[in-house]
């Protein structure tokens, strides 16, 4: 998060967090994921409201790579095919 927000940003932050009874942007992140992982909608969005959010734009970023690698195997295997089954 450093290299993606700005110092003073960064301290903010860091004094919304030290700060008691305060509300913090990041504050049950975790515990949203892992309500996330056990199907519990609900109880994700009562930790923070963005963890469902950013647990489904990973879902489908890891998936997008997965179908994009096959992609690329597949379509290297296929020339390494042609390669090698092309008279010489």
């Amino acid at each position: 998060m450093a290299l993606a927000i700005s110092p003073d940003r960064m301290n903010s932050l860091a004094a919304s967090v030290a700060v008691p009874h305060r509300e913090c942007p990041l504050c049950g992140m975790t515990r949203g994921y892992a309500e996330m992982a056990r199907g519990d909608i609900r109880a994700a969005w009562g930790w923070n409201r963005g963890a469902p959010v950013l647990f489904m734009a990973g879902l489908l970023n890891g998936g997008a790579a997965a179908v994009y690698l096959a992609w690329r195997w597949r379509r290297r295997a296929g020339s390494r095919e042609k390669e090698n089954s092309s008279p010489a």
